[in-house]
């Protein structure tokens, strides 16, 4: 086979036929494709070999790479090609593929050597039953098309290891979509799926799955056998139950589940021993089941948004969590089991229907962050200053008419709401808090603040608008305004 040289550049010699589709393409793009280099591993990584910091290489959008006189990768995302020429079947060494089309050209599924396939961000709205054939397909990336189903032969893809599917319009998968063995990484969210079929559960090779922003109402029963996943987004669908064998996805670290309708959670759910982070708020969870404390590797745990009213006794075996939120559930007191949480480092526990903090919580000593606003809080406990490793507390939206004296040796404080509260004033060790640097006090009933006050030298913003201070109150103000020039003050 002769080897011709093409009009590039670089001069780079292609075989004669792949040459003809080299001319094929420039006449249809009206320029010459530029060659990219030698090595496909640079293209891949969006570098061009020139190019010493990758930090500030640029997208490639038009090119090619040649080897041996075989054009093996092919980038046309400079321009919109309506339809591929049939001759680019004749590129028979093409591995990469990134082309922006208007429809899918059939011819593609010739290229058999084809490993990645970017035909994401078209207007494609099927996929021939030829497509099966690319047998050696690694990488498909298939985002933001129209496409509305599957060609049955998509299960053919056996070599397929990294699918985005995400962004389209799909109502359904094939049966054979379990025939991909291979498959690590797959992306489906945003599409219009309501449920998965049955094979899905032979994915055993499936490491991170994304699927939310879907219809789903439920999970086949062999979602368990994917024992390999260890991401799983399946949040803002229409799930009220998971089936029983969610407990055996027994690699799993990370569960985004927020914004479904669930009700309750299966008993099988404590046996996710490797569940780091889990976010399951907003849905109408009513409570959680006792194996919940077999979760011993979590570490962030999001129940907000729920009917929750209390927390199963082994809620307290969960000693690695380090992150808690339990806004807007239906709580009125503080749930005993949380008071053995010892690494719990953030707390949030704003609108419930608090309205007394037990002497226990004042134990969890690494707590850094606590957020306990719009509840019905009149007091805190007079030891309250133990926290010492607060430096973030939100008591808005309370009844507060006080402080405790021991909320001077809250010497980590860095941020503190208390507006929207009834304090009338603070008290005079509060000048002690030198690592506050934001304090709201709107919506009080200040009528004048501690002589101290102009001491919180690293103070950078104060909200005190909202309140009846008197000619103290407001001279102890301009003191402070005169002390820290650079403050703001919104009054």
């Amino acid at each position: 086979m002769e080897i011709y040289p093409t009009d590039t550049q670089d001069g780079a010699e292609l075989f004669a036929e792949e040459a003809q589709v080299l001319k094929d393409l420039e006449k249809m793009v009206g320029e010459p494709l530029p060659i990219l280099g030698h090595d496909l591993s640079l293209i891949l990584k969006g570098e061009k070999k020139e190019e010493k910091k990758p930090e500030e290489a640029k997208p490639i959008s038009f090119g090619f790479v040649e080897v041996n006189g075989h054009i093996i990768a092919l980038i046309i995302r400079k321009y919109k090609i309506l339809k591929l020429p049939d001759s680019v079947r004749k590129l028979r060494s093409l591995q990469v593929l990134d082309i922006q089309l208007g429809t899918f050209t059939e011819s593609i599924t010739d290229i058999r050597s084809l490993q990645t396939l970017w035909i994401n961000d078209n207007k494609i709205m099927a996929l021939p039953e030829s497509f099966g054939k690319l047998e050696s397909l690694q990488i498909l990336y298939l985002g933001y098309n129209q496409l509305t189903a599957l060609p049955e032969s998509f299960g053919q893809l056996t070599s397929l290891q990294i699918l985005y599917l995400n962004s389209n319009k799909l109502m359904s998968l094939p049966d054979s979509f379990g025939d991909l063995k291979t498959l690590k990484e797959l992306a489906l969210n945003e599409n219009q799926l309501t449920a998965l079929p049955e094979s899905f559960g032979q994915l055993n090779s499936l490491q991170k799955l994304s699927i939310h922003d879907n219809k789903l109402t439920a999970l086949p029963e062999s979602f368990g056998q994917l024992n390999s996943l260890q991401e799983l987004s399946i949040h803002d669908n229409k799930l009220t139950a998971l089936p029983e064998s969610f407990g055996q996805l027994n690699s799993l670290q990370t569960l985004i589940l927020r914004s479904n309708q669930l009700t309750a959670l299966p008993e099988s759910f404590g046996q996710l021993k490797s569940l780091q982070i889990l976010w399951i708020n907003d849905n109408q969870l009513t409570a959680l089941p006792e194996s919940f404390g077999g979760l011993i590797s979590l570490k962030e745990l999001y129940l907000g948004a729920n009917q929750l009213m209390a927390l199963p006794e082994s809620f307290r075996d969960l000693k690695s969590l380090q992150t808690l939120s339990l806004f807007s559930n239906q709580l009125t007191t503080l749930p005993e089991p949380l008071f053995g949480l010892k690494s719990l480092q953030v707390l949030a526990i704003s609108s419930n229907q608090l309205t007394t903090l037990p002497e226990p919580l004042l134990e969890l000593k690494s707590l850094q962050i606590l957020g306990m606003g719009g509840n019905q809080l009149t007091t805190l406990p007079e030891s309250f200053g133990q926290l010492k490793a607060l430096q973030e507390l939100r008591l808005g939206g309370n009844q507060l008419m006080a402080l405790p004296e021991s909320f001077r040796d809250l010497k980590s404080l860095q941020t503190l709401d208390l507006s929207s509260n009834q304090l009338t004033t603070l008290p005079e060790s509060f000048s002690n808090l030198k690592s506050l640097n934001w304090l709201n006090l709107e919506s009080n009933q200040m009528t004048t603040l501690p002589e101290s006050f102009p001491q919180l030298s690293n103070l950078q913003t104060l909200v005190i608008k909202n309140n009846p201070l008197d000619d103290r109150g407001k001279n102890i103000l301009d003191q402070l305004k005169e002390n820290a020039k650079d403050m703001k003050i919104i009054a």
